[in-house]
Order: C-alpha cells, then structure tokens, then sequence
C-alpha cells in the first residue's frame, strides 16, 4: 500500500491541529491528578480513626459502665466540635452486660465497617439528626458516640471533644434492634424543640 507523502503545506496544518489538541488533553491531567494527591490529605480510614487511638479501643473494649441518654435535635449543631452542644433530654439508661456485650461486638469491630479508601471520603447528603448518646466512663474520663438512625451515622467523642464520624449502615438493623431494646421504644428520634416547625423527621422502622 502506498503511503501518500506529505508537503510542507501539510506538515504545517498538521502541526496547526496538533497543537491546540495537546492543550485540550492539560485540563484532564489536572482533574484526574487530584485524587491521587488527595491521599496525603485524607489517609486510609481505620477504626483507630474513628474511635482516636488503639488505646481508646483498648478502653472501650475494657469498659462495663454504659450509659445510654437521649438528645435534642438541632440541626445547627449536628456537626459540632464538642459534647455541650447537644442537649441531653432523659435520665440515663444504664445498659445490661448482655446489651454492652452486643453493642461492643456491633461497634467495635473494625470488618463491620465499610472503610473509605486513601484519598477519598464518603459524604452524606442527608441531615444528620444525632438523637442517642452512648457514653462510656473509663478510668476517670468519659468516651461517648452519638448515633442518628436516619443516615446510620456515628460520632465520637473523646472526653467531650469531636474525634470522628462514619456511617453504620453495614449493620444498621442490628443496631436498631439493640437501642429499641435498651430504651423501650420503636422511636429513635430525638424530643423536638418548640420552635421545630415543619421539618419532616425520620421516624424510625
């Protein structure tokens, strides 16, 4: 097969098209390279991540003395750095061994969550309503996590300070189950503050 040879007046369109094309391809370099970057700012979640140390697993897995109470839901301070900001509305339940038992195995297990890869992080677009308080009280400091059973999310505190938060979903049910029982209630959302409105809340299975 012939190959058809190429004028001076070809090599410059040639050269005219080529490149703006290699100009075109510089924008999708720059959006693929952030990801891959990104792992130096987001590392492999582990669940030494969520709960602040192995030394605070050690402690939750050591501890007996749970509480259990319930919140006041606002929305502003779903995302809070620190405890204060959530209002506690009931007395304390204090949990059974059996219910402490099952509640480590749930929570305190690292294969039962699903963890985000480096570099990435799993957002939650729906409104996190924080509605039980689960502290722990371990050696002279308390460890509490808050749970909402809308998004399946849970946010740890260590000493009153945000340490912090992943979803539950992979064991959701369970997780109902566990808290109907220990509050004797079907309902796990929060008491609803006068000035509430007409916002619309997850009102459980």
């Amino acid at each position: 097969m012939r190959v058809p040879s190429v004028g001076i007046d070809g090599l410059k369109l040639r050269k005219r098209f080529w490149v703006p094309a290699i100009f075109c391809l510089l924008p999708a370099v720059v959006l693929v390279a952030p990801p891959h970057l990104a792992r130096y700012r987001y590392p492999q979640e582990t669940i030494e991540m969520l709960f602040g140390s192995a030394e605070n697993i050690e402690l939750l897995q050591d501890g007996e003395a749970v509480e259990v109470y319930r919140l006041r839901y606002h929305p502003q301070d779903s995302y809070a750095d620190h405890l204060d900001a959530f209002d506690r509305v009931s007395e304390p339940v204090t949990m059974t061994s059996g219910q402490v038992r099952r509640l480590k195995e749930l929570f305190l297990n690292p294969t039962h969550y699903q963890w985000d890869r480096p570099g990435w992080r799993t957002l939650s677009a729906c409104s996190i309503q924080y509605s039980v308080d689960v502290q722990f009280m371990l050696d002279g400091k308390t460890f509490d996590f808050l749970l909402c059973f809308g998004c399946s999310s849970i946010a740890a505190f260590d000493s009153g300070d945000r340490v912090y938060s992943k979803s539950f979903s992979e064991f959701e049910a369970d997780a109902k189950d566990l808290f109907k029982e220990v509050l004797g209630s079907d309902n796990l959302i929060g008491e609803l503050p006068e000035d509430w409105g007409d916002y619309q809340l997850y009102q459980g299975d």
